[in-house]
């Protein structure tokens, strides 16, 4: 009887540990502080929209997440000057294999989004090149 709880026991122990590391990991990737973690210019910033959703993604509603990220880059001063569409995220071989593993072993219930990317640029150096170049056609 207690033999057969173990695997049973074992599993539920891997569903716990992989619930807390994605919470922790869509914690850590949503933001701009995440983005601007290890760049140097802030001047521009490339973001790909990339999250763990449950329920197969079935919840997803890609158009409100991505005007969300607009909004919020928006509301510190960005605009938004490039979006491109992605299939296959941009991430490391191991967190790669991870998301294989995870989506495997939760029979795809938990997966890995990967949305799009855009590009970002700091809405004052937009205003500084336009007007350079009005007054270079003047």
């Amino acid at each position: 009887m207690i033999a057969s709880l173990i695997p049973f026991s074992i599993l539920i122990i891997i569903y716990v540990f992989i619930g807390i590391y994605v919470t922790y990991d869509n914690k850590r990737m949503i933001g701009l502080e995440n983005v601007f973690q290890y760049k140097h210019n802030i001047g521009n910033a490339y973001v790909e929209y990339r999250q763990w959703k449950i329920l197969w993604g079935l919840t997803i509603d890609s158009q409100k997440e991505v005007n969300r990220i607009i909004d919020e880059w928006n509301d510190n001063g960005f605009t938004c000057i490039g979006f491109q569409r992605n299939y296959l995220p941009n991430v490391p071989i191991i967190k790669l294999l991870g998301i294989i593993f995870i989506t495997i072993v939760t029979l795809g219930f938990v997966n890995f989004y990967a949305g799009p990317t855009l590009l970002f640029v700091n809405s004052k150096t937009l205003d500084i090149k336009s007007t350079e170049n009005i007054k270079r056609e003047i």
